[in-house]
């Protein structure tokens, strides 16, 4: 709302309609303790990835690639090329995230997924490329996960 009211061609005269606003408290949330701490179980998750699988395999991967991971935000996973993937050392090297470049260390069934992945792909493909093989670009993830 700040934005368009600071651009004169969208006439908001004024922004004192929500200025006056008051957020709600942690309690008016529910939220007494802290964050709020809503995740998916494992047999939850991969049910998710599962019912991806039959919409979209690439996203699935996506999906499934998070899940191992622990990746939050898509573009992460996105920028992932096979030289990324370190199967003898189970890692795979993050380069580009909010807080900078860093490397997970990946449980056996991780380092099995993204060597199916990476499988007869050479060091500089996409290792999680999109249906038609290019590279997922910002919020091109949302529209599979938009619910009906």
């Amino acid at each position: 709302m700040n934005h368009a009211h600071a651009d004169p061609k969208a006439g908001i005269p004024s922004d004192s309609a929500w200025r006056k606003l008051k957020g709600f408290s942690r309690k008016q949330l529910g939220d007494e303790a802290g964050g709020r701490e809503d995740h998916f179980s494992e047999a939850e998750a991969l049910a998710a990835i599962e019912a991806a699988r039959k919409i979209d395999p690439a996203f699935a991967d996506l999906c499934e690639a998070a899940f191992h991971t622990g990746a939050r935000a898509p573009g992460e996973l996105a920028a992932l090329d096979v030289r990324h993937f370190n199967a003898l050392r189970a890692t795979i090297a993050i380069p580009d995230s909010k807080t900078g470049p860093r490397v997970t260390t990946l449980a056996n069934e991780g380092v099995t997924f993204f060597q199916r992945v990476a499988k007869g792909k050479g060091l500089r493909d996409v290792l999680l490329p999109r249906s038609d093989g290019g590279r997922w670009l910002k919020s091109q993830q949302q529209r599979p996960m938009k619910l009906d």
